[in-house]
């Protein structure tokens, strides 16, 4: 069985492995800023939630906050699911570490006050729903190790204006830039073999790259092209 912990009365600890995985946030939000430890006691720190909000049923510390740090809590491996989402309603900025390979679904979704992320190199996927109705994101940085873009990963970011998709991209599921209306251009790589249904509707593009394959009037439907818009081939990679 695993067993529960207290550090300083800020944290509710979990066993993992060798180390421990952050389970809940008791302590006080000073001046909006969280820093996520690297060790708790001797313990290393290797995953920052449990699958609900860090903060639990307490509503009103996770309003107050406007940063996060885990860039200190250099084991950290994972953010999991919806360890921010739902109401962290002020929360501004995120500093990942390098050492991170995971951020699980609806991590961040309805952070409405984020403005910027840099996904750090390692991480494979971003989780269906991660950023979902992040309505104040400007600017999304995505590494090459991303395979993957989960269901409605960017769904309803309305201010998000552009968005660069790497090489190592294959897959993008449904959904993931539905009512992005800032989005005007966006080029899809060739190395893209798969789009989910209404990946692009309603979203704001008047321009869009695609593999040669998605470039028919049944596809351009099916992935929720707007009318209008003008669909180019995706040029080859140099």
């Amino acid at each position: 069985m695993k067993k529960e912990l207290k550090n300083d009365d800020d944290w509710v600890v979990e066993d993992w492995k060798d180390g421990c995985r952050l389970v809940r946030y008791t302590g006080d939000i000073e001046e909006g800023s969280l820093v996520i430890p690297a060790l708790i006691g001797d313990k290393k720190v290797y995953i920052l939630g449990t699958g609900e909000n860090i903060f639990g049923p307490d509503v009103e510390s996770a309003g107050l906050l406007t940063l996060v740090d885990i860039s200190q809590s250099v084991y950290l491996q994972e953010v999991g699911p919806k360890a921010f989402g739902g109401s962290c309603d002020n929360l501004v900025q995120v500093f990942f570490p390098t050492s991170l390979v995971y951020i699980g679904s609806n991590a961040f979704d309805d952070c409405v006050a984020l403005q910027s992320i840099v996904i750090p190199e390692g991480v494979t996927s971003v989780m269906n729903n991660t950023f979902e109705l992040c309505t104040s994101l400007k600017e999304i940085s995505i590494p090459n190790s991303v395979t993957s873009i989960g269901d409605s990963a960017f769904f309803g970011n309305y201010s998000l204006p552009n968005i660069t998709i790497p090489q190592s991209v294959t897959f993008i599921d449904a959904n993931v830039f539905y009512k992005c209306l800032a989005l005007k251009s966006i080029l899809i790589p060739n190395s893209v073999s798969s789009i989910g249904d209404s990946a692009f509707l309603y979203s704001g593009l008047t321009e869009i790259y695609l593999p040669k394959k998605f470039i028919t009037a049944a596809e351009e439907k099916r992935i929720g092209i707007p009318d209008g818009a003008n669909v180019k081939e995706t040029p080859p990679s140099p």
